[in-house]
């Protein structure tokens, strides 16, 4: 069984403990920001703001839009769209510019295509 690493444990707090809460004090002090910085061997400040941020891209709507094999189009939070696909490369995604579009896939693989649509 793979591990999840330290972006999914941001992305668990952000998603499960407190959501609402954006004070990087009350934040450092959660049990769970504790047991990841622990786990990671960093700061809880550090972990605060991971999830922070977090919080925040949430709140302003996806940045991506991902075109599905089917032609759909559907709106995307990179962090989900890598969970769920943990084979893809995130590199060339993260390098995008705004409006950009990356598209992977072809012969015997599915097409799919991600465009930047928000910093």
């Amino acid at each position: 069984m793979k591990r999840r690493g330290y972006r999914f444990g941001v992305a668990w707090i952000a998603d499960n403990d407190e959501p609402a809460d954006l004070d990087p004090c009350s934040v450092a002090g959660y049990i769970s920001t504790l047991l990841l910085a622990d786990l990671f061997g960093v700061e809880p400040e550090r972990v605060a703001r991971d999830v922070i941020r977090r919080r925040a891209d949430y709140r302003e709507g996806p940045a991506f839009e991902l075109t599905t094999v089917d032609g759909d189009l559907v709106p995307v939070h990179l962090a989900d769209f890598l969970a769920d696909n943990p084979e893809i490369d995130p590199a060339p995604i993260r390098a995008l510019k705004l409006g950009e579009s990356l598209t992977e896939g072809g012969g015997a693989a599915p097409t799919w295509s991600i465009r930047r649509v928000r910093r």
